[in-house]
């Protein structure tokens, strides 16, 4: 796992849909507590974190 911390970006602030397969778990959980409610999708071999914001 990575310690890096969460950075939001001008790219992923505000997104409503953001792909996360290659993502550490510490940058999933950054971006999901930004976003507040989300879920997540599987579309082939990609995964996406979604919010309805």
């Amino acid at each position: 796992m990575s310690a890096q911390p969460y950075r939001a970006t001008s790219q992923t602030k505000g997104a409503r849909v953001l792909e996360i397969s290659d993502l550490s778990i510490s940058q999933i959980r950054g971006y999901a507590d930004d976003a507040g409610e989300v879920h997540f999708e599987r579309r082939g071999d990609r995964t996406f974190l979604v919010t309805d914001r």
